[in-house]
């Protein structure tokens, strides 16, 4: 007896652990693409604070503050905020720092498994993406 494939999205196959983790991945790197492409310790003006507000983990916490931020105001709370962040540091956020440090403040994100924990970093404020070539993606830190 001839069986049909199921293709039906709610599949069971759909659902094993590899295909959600998978596109858990493809969705970061959508994100990744997102994000601007300067750094807050790097800004000379206000004119694009907002946009760095916008991404930032505090925005998502404080989601009803209406007032126009700075760029010295967020370098005031990113290093107000910094003991107790990184204290709060995932392993896999520990490493990519780990990796930035050895780097000089670059660092290539050459597996995808870095994406989860480069976008947090950059979430953070502490760091921005760098696109090369349109394929290369660096994770780039302040000295």
């Amino acid at each position: 007896m001839l069986r049909e494939n199921n293709v039906r999205y709610d599949h069971w196959a759909d659902k094993t652990m590899s295909v959600l983790h998978l596109r858990q991945l493809e969705a970061c790197e959508s994100r990744l693409s997102g994000l601007p492409d300067f750094d807050l310790f790097a800004l000379q003006d206000d004119s694009r604070a907002e946009q760095l507000w916008s991404i930032s983990h505090a925005a998502q916490e404080f989601p009803r503050e209406r007032r126009l931020h700075t760029v010295s105001m967020l370098r005031d709370m990113v290093i107000e905020n910094l003991p107790v962040e990184t204290a709060l540091v995932t392993l896999p956020e520990h490493l990519l720092l780990e990796k930035l440090i050895v780097g000089g403040g670059r660092a290539e994100l050459t597996d995808m498994e870095d994406a989860l924990p480069a976008e947090s970093l950059v979430r953070r404020l502490w760091c921005y993406l760098e696109w090369v070539d349109d394929e290369r993606l660096f994770l780039r830190m302040s000295p």
